[in-house]
């Protein structure tokens, strides 16, 4: 009798101790995507996301690396080579294959017919009206831009809703970032927007009007208002409106589905029908015309933006802030972007690095994306040698380490 008290004594107290103790926290989700190609790029991103990540608060953090079907064994056995024998216990890397036909309807809310074609994924949908829809009567120099909305970089920002339930919230980065703050701090932002609550995604906002990214002279956007909860209509046109950067974006699956994100889609398709050109580069400008302004507006320093757009700063801007905005990448910002067309890691970039110093007097645009791109240079020296070895090991041609 008194073993079988001592037992259930026993069991009450491990009952009660696993109903106090606390659930493990969710894992950190972050996503990525780039061709092979851009290999150098990607590496640096992921090794300073891993480097900058601090593991004492116990949570796992999960990398989703996104590929194309005949790249994605080159990329695993490749990330495998360079960044796991470094990772940190907490870290785990994940190449996931991108495989448009394997993607499952239950994705979405629900399906809808477009005509004959059946659009039942958020790829579908973001593919379709940015290099078909966007292109039917747009000029074909913006149209060629449009197309890019199909690339891996791209598509990867909606790739991540394939994953279902096993996460709920995601960061999504370009690969041509530089992380350098903890991750973790990004993810667990809050996604609410002051005036419309819950928001489906969160995006740093730029000085530059939306306008910028439309077709103008489309009846269909010179009509377009946003109208505020106090009934006040914004025309879409007007310098209140800027425009994000979806260089660096933080989705809430949940509440994307909530606000039936994809229906909302499908009515903008068929305003597109019968209005028009909306927009001439996609990536971001749809985003916003579907959530107008119900978007969590991130800290500025988690996208620093503009990097590699030193000639047209200088233009818009002037130089003192060129000034400024330099020395705020190097002393504030958490996520540098080099959205501008001068890549560190472009051809001759080594060469303009190395004659920052000497041309520094000039103050030209060559020479101030020098100065800053030698920030994610110091980054790349972390991992150059070790992916340059590993390319070679794999067959994969690289530039020699040496010429870093």
């Amino acid at each position: 009798m008194a073993h079988s008290r001592s037992r259930l004594a026993l069991r009450l107290a491990l009952l009660l101790h696993s109903a106090s103790a606390p659930e493990p926290a969710a894992p950190i989700h972050v996503v990525c995507g780039c061709s092979l190609d851009q290999r150098l790029p990607m590496v640096v991103l992921l090794d300073s996301m891993l480097r900058h990540r601090r593991s004492s608060d116990g949570r796992l953090l999960h990398v989703h690396v996104f590929a194309a079907a005949e790249e994605s064994a080159a990329w695993d056995a490749l990330l495998g080579c360079v960044l796991r024998p470094t990772m940190p216990p907490s870290a785990r890397l994940i190449v996931h294959t991108f495989n448009e036909s394997a993607w499952e309807p239950s994705i979405v809310t629900r399906s809808v017919e477009r005509g004959t074609q059946r659009l039942t994924s958020a790829y579908n949908w973001f593919r379709w009206c940015g290099a078909r829809r966007a292109c039917t009567r747009a000029r074909a120099r913006a149209c060629a831009r449009s197309r890019r909305g199909r690339s891996m970089r791209r598509s990867a920002r909606y790739a991540h809703l394939t994953l279902g339930a096993h996460a709920r919230k995601f960061v999504y980065l370009d690969c041509d970032t530089l992380v350098r703050a903890d991750v973790a701090a990004l993810a667990d932002i809050e996604l609410a927007s002051s005036t419309y609550g819950r928001a489906a995604i969160g995006a740093v906002f730029t000085p530059q009007p939306l306008r910028a990214f439309l077709c103008q002279r489309t009846r269909t956007i010179q009509k377009w208002a946003l109208v505020r909860p106090d009934r006040t209509r914004v025309p879409l046109l007007s310098d209140e409106v800027h425009a994000l950067n979806a260089g660096v974006l933080v989705f809430d699956a949940d509440e994307w589905a909530r606000q039936r994100t994809l229906e909302v889609w499908h009515a903008l398709q068929l305003r597109s029908r019968a209005g028009g050109c909306l927009w001439k580069i996609a990536g971001q400008p749809e985003l916003q015309l579907i959530f107008g302004e119900r978007i969590a507006q991130l800290d500025p320093r988690w996208n620093h933006g503009w990097l590699g757009s030193t000639a047209w700063l200088l233009r818009e801007r002037g130089d003192a802030f060129v000034r400024e905005w330099a020395h705020a990448a190097a002393a504030q910002a958490y996520v540098l972007h080099w959205n501008g067309p001068l890549k560190p890691w472009a051809a001759r970039a080594g060469a303009r690095r190395a004659g920052s110093e000497a041309a520094h007097a000039n103050r030209t645009p060559a020479t101030d994306d020098a100065l800053v791109s030698a920030l994610w240079w110091e980054a790349a020296s972390n991992v150059r040698c070790a992916l340059e070895r590993c390319a070679r090991s794999l067959g994969l041609r690289n530039t020699p380490c040496r010429e870093a």
